[in-house]
């Protein structure tokens, strides 16, 4: 039995580490729409007892009526009856039959009420990259670790689970490639049916019998929900077992195949005992057993070119006849040793013996890849007549230098097809992996030669915060770091407006739910920061990893309903206040108030513009009364100052301006006309004037001159709509993190075309901006400092409505590199459905969206 092969002709190695590493990659692979296979990031399944349906067709249609009228936000409390009046109620003839079909056979599928203390609901999850270990001695067997984060929704009637649900689960897996019944031979991996082998460990205190409870289900998850899916193997796939060798950081999986079309022994495994794979990536074995084939091929070509060779000495033809060759094995070389006659038919001269031996090793030429037999000096010869030790020797190196180009041949191709088997089954996981060796040594036992792997680069982080429960919760169950694990969510937010903000937070560790706290409804700004670890390509862990902050301004539906490409009428989104700063120094971006949609149902805040002309004369103060003595919670003030207003601090913004008081100053914005959008879309004269949207978007009331207090309280009474107070959502755009990146085509200020779909297998950042917004034109500084820097993404610059002369001028002005995109008819911007300013598209090597951010983060100001 070989030392480093067993019972096999070749083993190979691979560390547990770099394994690590390919299964981070297939969770990242996730990413990939089309992908095959991947490990899920987050996912929604059914948990706890079966339910009580007779019938795969009532049990389907009971499926689609939950999901599509989840889908609908339909109510929580809504009634049976309202839910059948929802899907379906007014179908057309031809279709009501079916419904109420379906109904009646779902009527009757429903056995009985769900026993007292059922568990039956759904689970949504978030799960972090997989990692396994190797049990001692098992052959075949992994344990896969896996941190997963869950929050369970129990049906009606059925019993709630121990939360929160948030820890790692161990558990061990069989894994053997396996022939279907139609031929294909697949790689399957199955869990054990022994409870012992499958743990949780909750990462927040549970009792000993919650745990157990959870541990339960989870068990009953992994055998039928998380099954996963048979990898469908090339024929040439050459290894069927497995077995963990070493402990630690070096822990390496040998798996031994055959280099000859020989069948690998059955239940040889045992053999199979020695680590050789060091601190590198992959090592082969090849045994000397093996070896010997090529070392005996060698052989009989020295015989054959020695036999043929003639030396004459003082008058006497010799000729040299080979009759053994052996091998022996030391570390770094293995030497030929040898004997011959040296036969002459002279009857004056002698026939003499010959003893040699010639030190060989193996080579490897790292650029070419290839593997080489190179001699170690001149053979050693010695000859029982001293004058046939020149030819002797002769004879020896000639032969050598024949056979060994064959021999080379041999051994590199068994090292090469070795490495091809080893990158085509790391294809099977990953399209882009590739081998290599670095270096190779001769052993006693035979060869090992040792190489580098490299996968997948690892993707950015997807932060998207998103709104839930009708708006009382902020959620980042879209969140995931591609080969990684969120540890932590960080949320931050900004309350009030720029004379009352401040700044809250809240850190999470074992939810993505984020309730809405009681002074949130006022918020501008949600901001997400998520910390967690990551495994790199090579399986080495980064615990440093924190994705940027992304924010999710919110604003208020667009108060009225145009072509978004005929004019803009903006408002500020806001930092946290720095009350020493002035006002213009805190604005994140800008959100444009028109647009093409109004909010569902077709109401939406009342809305009352005040423009305040060059002198302001406190008239926040008159509008506070206003809104106090009406008690109108269902309009939404917006006063327009004059550009430049914003160039002082908040309290000298204030002592001009007053305050609507305390209780309104939720609902009225501050605005400077800065492209003379508001003024034209209101006709509005350079002095004070004030106007009134209804509730349906109508325009139903305008007074010129200082505002009359009276006056608006009249026009409130008469025109303004009972409506939902105003309300703010999170901004979107028609593309949302984790969705493929629209193609678009895009020309350069100076005429240099670009379509995304070429820019593939490069991460790329698109940039909507304006050049009235000062936050945007700081965010093409940002930019132009990232371009500069190793390993940047393509940046483009995409500009709605200005021209290529006031681009150039954009340009020069801030020494930027970028490709400025004009966009006169803003069809990109359109595309993507921009309406705030900056707004950042990132888009990773895919060709998704992995981030977006809308205005400047906190950090831009510092």
């Amino acid at each position: 039995m070989n030392n480093l092969t067993g019972d096999h002709e070749a083993v190979l190695q691979l560390s547990v580490r770099q394994l690590n590493g390919i299964l981070a990659t297939l969770h990242q692979r996730a990413m990939y729409p089309d992908a095959s296979p991947t490990f899920p990031h987050s996912g929604t399944i059914r948990v706890g007892d079966p339910p009580l349906l007779q019938g795969v067709e009532a049990l389907r249609y009971g499926r689609w009526v939950m999901d599509t009228a989840k889908a609908m936000t339909m109510p929580a409390g809504a009634s049976k009856t309202e839910v059948r009046t929802l899907l379906g109620g007014h179908a057309p003839p031809g279709l009501m039959p079916m419904f109420e079909r379906a109904w009646t056979e779902l009527d009757l599928s429903v056995a009985q009420p769900p026993p007292s203390g059922a568990v039956r609901g759904w689970a949504d999850f978030q799960l972090a990259n997989p990692t396994v270990s190797l049990p001692a001695g098992a052959v075949s067997e992994v344990t896969v670790h896996a941190w997963v984060r869950a929050i369970y929704r129990p049906d009606p009637g059925t019993a709630a689970l121990p939360a929160p649900i948030h820890g790692e689960v161990r558990a061990r897996y069989t894994v053997r490639p396996v022939m279907r019944a139609g031929g294909q031979r697949v790689l399957r991996a199955r869990p054990s049916s022994d409870d012992a082998q499958i743990e949780f460990i909750p990462a927040a205190p549970l009792s000993a019998a919650d745990t157990q409870t959870l541990l339960k289900h989870i068990r009953q998850a992994l055998r039928t929900r998380f099954t996963p899916m048979d990898v469908e193997l090339a024929p040439d796939f050459g290894f069927t077992e497995f077995k963990g060798l070493g402990a630690g950081a070096t822990t390496a999986v040998a798996l031994p195949f055959q280099l000859s079309s020989g069948t690998p022994p059955a239940g040889a495994m045992g053999g199979v005992s020695t680590h050789f794979l060091g601190t590198s990536d992959v090592a082969i074995a090849v045994g000397k057993e093996y070896v010997q084939q090529v070392v005996d091929g060698m052989a009989a070509h020295m015989k054959a070119a020695a036999a043929s060779r003639r030396y004459t000495v003082l008058g006497a033809t010799y000729r040299p006849v080979v009759s053994a060759i052996t091998v022996s094995w030391t570390s770094g070389s293995f030497t030929l040793s040898g004997t011959a006659a040296m036969v002459t038919g002279a009857r004056w001269m002698p026939n003499a013996s010959v003893g040699f031996t010639q030190a060989l090793t193996v080579a490897l030429h790292a650029p070419s890849q290839t593997v080489s037999l190179v001699p170690l000096g001149d053979p050693q010869v010695s000859a029982s007549l001293f004058f046939l030790a020149g030819p002797a020797l002769d004879v020896v190196r000639a032969a050598r230098d024949g056979a060994l180009p064959g021999a080379s041949a041999q051994v590199n191709a068994a090292f090469k097809a070795a490495l091809e088997r080893l990158v085509r089954g790391l294809h099977e996981f990953d399209p882009t992996a590739s081998a290599r060796y670095t270096a190779i040594d001769v052993t006693p036992d035979g060869l090992v030669v040792r190489g580098d792997i490299a996968t997948s680069g690892r993707l950015a982080p997807v932060v998207h915060p998103v709104e839930i429960d009708g708006g009382k919760a902020y959620s980042a169950f879209p969140c995931w770091i591609p080969g990684g694990r969120i540890e932590r969510f960080e949320w931050t937010w900004v309350e009030g407006e720029v004379w009352a903000s401040q700044i809250e937070s809240v850190s999470e560790e074992h939810t993505w739910v984020c309730p809405r706290p009681p002074g949130l409804p006022a918020a501008t700004r949600v901001c997400l920061r998520i910390h967690g670890s990551v495994t790199e390509s090579s399986g080495h862990v980064d615990d440093g990893v924190m994705a940027g902050e992304i924010c999710r301004p919110s604003w208020y539906p667009p108060i009225l309903t145009v072509p978004p490409w005929w004019i803009e009428a903006v408002v500020p989104l806001w930092l946290p206040r720095w009350p020493e700063l002035t006002l213009d120094a805190q604005v994140a971006g800008h959100v444009n108030v028109l647009g093409e949609t109004r909010a569902p149902g077709g109401l939406a805040p009342n809305v009352l513009v005040h423009f305040t002309g060059p002198r302001p004369e406190r008239s926040l103060d008159a509008l506070g009364r206003v809104l106090s003595e009406t008690g109108r919670r269902s309009l939404l003030v917006i006063v327009v100052l004059p550009p430049g207003s914003f160039a002082a601090p908040a309290r000298e913004l204030e002592a001009r301006l007053g305050s609507p008081g305390e209780r309104f100053a939720g609902h009225v914005t501050l605005t400077e006309d800065l492209t003379g959008g508001w003024a034209r879309t209101f006709a509005a004269a350079d002095g004070p004037s004030t106007h009134l949207i209804d509730a349906r978007g109508a325009f139903v009331w305008k007074a010129d001159g200082r505002l009359d207090e009276a006056e608006v309280t009249r026009a409130l009474a008469a025109h303004a709509l009972d409506a939902p107070p105003p309300l703010r959502a999170p901004l979107g755009l028609a593309v949302e993190p984790g969705q493929r990146a629209p193609d678009v085509h895009l020309m350069d200020d100076r005429g240099e075309q670009f379509a995304l779909s070429r820019l593939r297998g490069r991460r790329v950042v698109l940039a909507f901006w304006r050049s009235w917004s000062a936050p945007s034109l700081r965010e093409l500084e940002r930019l132009q400092a990232l371009a500069g820097e190793r390993g940047a993404p393509r940046i483009f610059a995409i500009n709605g409505g200005e021209d290529r002369g006031a681009l150039e001028e954009i340009r020069r002005r801030h020494g930027l590199a970028l490709p400025l995109i004009p966009d006169p008819g803003r069809h990109v911007g359109g595309r993507y459905g921009v309406r705030c300013w900056p707004t950042t598209v990132s888009i990773n090597e895919a060709g998704i969206v992995d981030r977006i951010q809308f205005g400047l983060t906190e950090g831009a100001r510092r």
